[in-house]
């Protein structure tokens, strides 16, 4: 999926407590957990582990609850990479089979591709490189279907401004 600087994690961290503070400010509290996992999120890309399993344990519950039990499958992915990542291998086991039970519900492709592309990782990280490899598969399918998502969401804007343009 690429890499990331850190100073470029560093300005989303920033953008996501800006937005969580303008939500709070608005009185907006609909999503309140979805700014913390997704601080969570961000915090992998870093390798700040511990910040993100105590983000992700602290919201995950409330975050599905306010969205839907097939949104948890991507943080459960996290969860279990950043546990990997500390070799806490029995907690990382147990998040990637708790991932695995989450997939069949997640129908984003870019949920998808995130939590295959965990999963593969974590596998790796925990010597099972058959399971990797089935998730690096997985991953790789989900993230060409959310290429052709997009693709066809931009030929919807671009036919959706030419027509606003033709109504003068």
């Amino acid at each position: 999926f690429g890499t990331a600087t850190a100073t470029a994690v560093e300005r989303v961290l920033a953008e996501i407590e800006s937005t969580a503070n303008l939500d709070w400010g608005l009185g907006n509290t609909a999503l309140a957990s979805f700014a913390q996992v997704v601080r969570a999120e961000a915090l992998t890309v870093v390798g700040r582990w511990a910040e993100a399993i105590a983000l992700i344990n602290q919201y995950l519950d409330r975050h599905v609850k306010e969205t839907s039990p097939a949104s948890g499958a991507r943080f459960l992915a996290h969860r279990a990479w950043c546990h990997a990542s500390l070799q806490h291998n029995s907690q990382a086991q147990a998040d990637a089979e708790a991932t695995l039970l989450c997939l069949p519900k997640v129908t984003d492709a870019d949920d998808l591709a995130v939590a295959h592309q965990r999963l593969a990782n974590t596998f790796k990280r925990l010597g099972q490189p058959e399971r990797a490899q089935t998730h690096e598969e997985a991953a790789a399918v989900a993230l060409q279907a959310l290429s052709a998502e997009q693709a066809g969401l931009g030929i919807l804007l671009n036919q959706f401004k030419q027509t606003m343009k033709e109504l003068g």
